[in-house]
């Protein structure tokens, strides 16, 4: 089964830099690492740029297993939580209905 989650976080002002840069790396680590994620997208908010949400699809429990004990969740983690307001807060979900992205889309 398919587990799709987002994490939501919002960073000091004076971190966002060091928040993207270190998103950047991770995202790139996500992808050239982890053929069962299936999507992993950071989004930053138009109004207010420290305030981040974090969209994850896994093929299936057992690829979410695999990307939490990764070196680059752990040092991620490690990375963007001193930088953040508060802890990210994780939200788990259930697909309803999707469209694939088209060619040259995110």
């Amino acid at each position: 089964m398919e587990i799709i989650k987002t994490a939501v976080f919002k960073v000091k002002p004076d971190s966002l830099n060091r928040a993207q840069e270190a998103i950047r790396r991770f995202v790139k680590a996500v992808d050239e690492n982890e053929p069962e994620t299936l999507l992993y997208l950071s989004l930053q908010a138009a109004k207010d740029e420290t305030s981040f949400i974090h969209f994850m699809r896994f093929a299936s429990e057992d690829a979410e297993e695999f990307h939490k004990s990764t070196e680059w969740v752990v040092k991620f983690a490690r990375t963007i939580y001193p930088l953040c307001v508060e802890e990210p807060r994780f939200h788990l979900y259930r697909a309803v209905a999707c469209a694939s992205p088209k060619e040259g889309q995110v």
